[in-house]
Formats: structure tokens, sequence, C-alpha cells
């Protein structure tokens, strides 16, 4: 049998794959070794403490914590704010390997090949191999898909599960009853690695129940079902703990970002905002942040910074909306676009975060390379070997449009080096079931190994923390004179001219950078 779009037999298109895997390992080790300097996100920090603590068997709880976050639970605190997948999978790695960088960065590009696998197949099933030949190469070499591979942060696995998602929407073997439940489990998995996946259930749903509407409503039952099973020990969990099954501190967020409350100020104060009284109080300040969110979206879109991809593909992918393709892949290309359009209006609410758009990606590489294999197939007529061979040449300058700079490092200095010695003190002198307060508390989770919080908005409000958690120390590094704008005044004048004390804090040392730390005075 062969491909009945390219006249590929599988056999010789599954050695393609081979071959591209093969080729995406390569390009990734390069890639590391000529880039790779540290994990460089707070949130890859975050999520490589939580894993080392899954590892010991310490279960799903915080190493970094918030005021907001410890007003609701006390230390030691379970996770109250990220998705579990992604911890749990890094976990699972941690348990066999040290916890390091590397090691991070070598379990987040895993997801980068899986992806590369799921790729090619599902453009291989919608559009032949040809097109799913030149979506892995301009996959393999995505500039802002290479930085994400070895970040730490949950945006390959992300991409990859949404990857799974639609190629399972896309396979005829999965119009049974054990395909409902396979659609619906791969949600479930989505949504464990990303909240804001709910928000897609409801399309892929309706999509789902069009698919396979002649059953009645027994697929869409199954569906759910399928969703309900994978996520519901999270589920059982979040309503026990917290009272709600889909309890995420990201749900306060609709109250941050705007002019009554900038940036995270919320999450430095010890108590639960009203979030509902704040929208019947400032209806005005959300709009503004709605409407901020959507112009900053405006300005990115098509930059391959925010697409991934060479703007010419980006182009193509928009145009693939008003070409007669084959009805699945319209209908695969409508349901991917109106994911990104709920997604972008629920993102604006909340918080507006570009990467969060990085697991459509896939998107416009298959849908803007089909829209030029069409146009080549009008201009070729029959000649499909010709069309094919275009198409590939055709994406190289696409694909070298927005190759990654790889004299770059992926992080201008390597933290762990620049705050060694205090970060080092803080593991010596901080016990393992003592509390950090910190600007920087996600470096100190990670590379100290001790649980930290997010500085209070006011020295004040350390006594306040005290009821929730055992303070033994203040670590304020150099970076508070721009890593966090929304503190008080009060933090800056004692970062400017150390007191001796702080409460009852005894100044330990001020380093050569400026970095302080404070400790407990009387300390058991």
């Amino acid at each position: 049998m062969t491909d009945r779009k390219d006249q590929v037999s599988p056999t010789w298109s599954w050695l393609l794959l081979l071959l591209l895997v093969f080729l995406g390992i390569g390009v990734w080790l390069y890639t590391y070794q000529a880039t790779f300097l540290a994990i460089p996100y707070n949130d890859a920090m975050d999520y490589a403490s939580m894993g080392r603590n899954i590892a010991r068997g310490q279960g799903i709880t915080s190493a970094y914590m918030t005021p907001l976050g410890l007003s609701i639970h006390p230390f030691p605190q379970p996770n109250l704010w990220r998705a579990p997948l992604w911890p749990l999978i890094l976990g699972l790695a941690l348990r066999f390997l040290p916890a390091t960088d590397p090691v991070v960065a070598g379990v987040t590009g895993l997801f980068y090949l899986g992806g590369l696998v799921l790729i090619f197949l599902l453009a291989r099933q919608l559009f032949g191999t040809g097109v799913a030949t030149a979506s892995a190469l301009v996959y393999i070499f995505s500039a802002q898909n290479l930085h994400y591979s070895s970040s730490g942060l949950t945006e390959p696995l992300a991409l990859f599960l949404m990857l799974l998602w639609f190629y399972l929407l896309a396979l005829p073997g999965c119009r049974s009853p054990r395909g409902d439940y396979l659609v619906g489990a791969a949600g479930g998995l989505f949504y464990l690695a990303r909240y804001n996946a709910l928000v897609f259930l409801p399309l892929v749903g309706l999509y789902w129940w069009f698919q396979r509407r002649e059953e009645g409503w027994r697929p869409p039952a199954r569906y759910l079902a399928g969703f309900i099973l994978p996520a519901s020990p999270w589920f059982l969990r979040n309503l026990y703990l917290f009272g709600s099954p889909f309890f995420s501190l990201q749900q306060y967020e609709i109250a941050m970002f705007t002019s009554v409350n900038p940036a995270y100020t919320l999450y430095m104060v010890p108590s639960p905002p009203d979030v509902f009284g704040f929208i019947r109080t400032y209806p005005r300040a959300l709009l503004s942040k709605i409407k901020g969110g959507l112009l900053t979206f405006a300005a990115d879109f098509f930059t391959p910074e925010f697409s991934g991809v060479a703007a010419a593909l980006l182009v193509l992918a928009l145009v693939a909306f008003f070409l007669p393709l084959e009805r699945r892949a319209k209908e695969l290309y409508l349901l991917a676009a109106g994911c990104f359009v709920v997604q972008l209006g629920a993102l604006a609410v909340i918080h507006y975060i570009p990467r969060l758009f990085f697991i459509f990606l896939p998107f416009y590489i298959i849908f803007g390379l089909a829209a030029l294999k069409w146009l080549l197939d009008k201009t070729c007529g029959h000649r499909r070997a010709l069309a094919v061979g275009l198409l590939l040449l055709l994406t190289l300058p696409m694909l070298g449009a927005n190759l990654p700079d790889w004299e770059e490092p992926n992080v201008y200095i390597r933290l762990a080096d620049q705050f060694g010695k205090p970060l080092a003190d803080l593991a010596r002198l901080v016990g393992e079931e003592e509390v950090v307060v910190s600007n920087d508390g996600h470096l100190v989770a990670w590379y100290s190994d001790r649980p930290s919080v997010k500085l209070p908005l006011h020295p004040d409000m350390i006594r306040e923390l005290e009821k929730y958690a055992p303070i033994t120390a203040i670590f304020i590094s150099h970076r508070i004179t721009w890593n966090t704008p929304e503190m008080n005044v009060a933090w800056w004048e004692i970062f400017k001219e150390p007191p001796e004390e702080i409460l009852d804090f005894k100044l330990y040392r001020v380093y050569e950078n400026g970095t302080l730390v404070y400790l407990k005075c009387n300390r058991p």
C-alpha cells in the first residue's frame, strides 16, 4: 500500500521518519552543547524543585511559595499553583538521575523529539509524506522550538500533548468506542500538563460529537469519561484540600496585572483577594488589562519570537483558511483556530503570556506548508514528484529565516555561579524544614535546596508569614533593583542601606554583589 497523496510506501515513510529523528537528535545535541548554560526561567526552577520533592517521596509539594499561597495552606505546602504532570515526569527522572540543570534540560528535550514524531505523523495523515517531511524539517530547526527544548518549562510537553490530541482526532481508527475514550484521555493528560486545556475541552468535544453524531450521545459521554479518568485523582485532591476540583492560585490573577493591583502584587499579600468584588468594583481596570493584552498580542503575532516560524510561513498558514483543503483537514484547521481564539480570550482576562501560544507552532507549520503544497500542485498539475521537490526546496529559505543563533548562550550568566556563595551559605545555615524569604525564591528553592517564599509586599508582613511557616532567613539579591518592581519602597531602602536587624532577623553578611542574608535571632 502506498501513501495516497505522495505515492510513498509506508516502509519508506517510516524510514524517513527515523532519519528525521536522528537529525533532530543531532540538532538538539549540537544546540545544547553550543548554547546551554542553565535552565533560564524562574518557572523552570519551580518545576524542577517540585520534581526533586516528588523524587524524595515528599509528594507534589512546593519548594517555592508565595505569601498568598501560605495564607491558603501553611508550610509544608501542597502544590497550589502548577499543573502536576510535568513535575511528576521530572520527579520520575530525578528518582534515578541527579537533580541538575542538564538533567532537567535533557528530560525536556525528550518531548521535543516526541513532538517531532507527532508532527510528522499528523502532517502525513492530513497531507501526505511530502508535507510531513517539510513540516518536520521546519520543526527541527525552529529557533524558538530549540530554545524551549532545553528550558525546563512545560512548553515541549504541552506541544507534544496538543499534537497527540489532534493526531488522535485525525486518526480514522479512533472513530470507535475505544477511540472516544482515547481522545478524552489525551485531553485529560493535556489538562494535567497545562490548565488552559480546560477551555479547549468543549470545542474538541463539540468537534468529536459532530464527527460521530450518528451514534448520538454515547461518543461525547465516552469522551468526557476519558477526560475525567486521568484527571480525577487531581480533581479529588483539589476538592479535598481546597474545596474546588479546579483550584489553582492562577484563579486570583484575574485581579492582578492591573492599575489597581500591578504585576504580582497580590501574590505578595498573605490573604486571598476577592476576585468577584474586584470585577464589580474595578471593571474599567479589568477592561484596560484585557485591551493591553490584546494590543500586545497584535504587535507580536507576526514575529518569529511569538509564532516560532518565519513570517512568510505564518502568512501561508493564514492563507490556508481560504483554500479548498480536504474536509477533515479544514475541520481540524478550524478547531485549532477556535482553540487559539478561546485561549487568547481567557489569557487576556487572566494573564496574557505570549509563550503559552507556543503549542500552536505545529499548526502554523503544517497548514502553512500544506497551503504552499496546494499552490504547487496547481502549478505542476499531475507532476507530483516535482511539486514535492519544489515544496522541499522552498521550505529551505523559510527554515533558514528562523534558525537559532548558535553563538548566543541561552542565558547571559549562570545564576548558580553568580550567587554561589550566598546560596551555599543558605544551604549550610538553614535547615531543610525551615523557610527563606526572598525576592529570588526560585533560586533558593532549586540551587540551595531550601524552601522559600516570595517577598511579602512590606517587611512588616513577615510577622504574618511566620504564622504559616518557620521563617528563619531573608535572602535579598541585588536583582531586587529590577526583578520585584511591585515591592514596597521599604525593601529598596533595606537593600540600599542594610540595617543590622529587620524585625528579629540579624544581618549575617553583605556579599560582594550587594546581596544580603539575614538570619533569625535566637534560633533553636
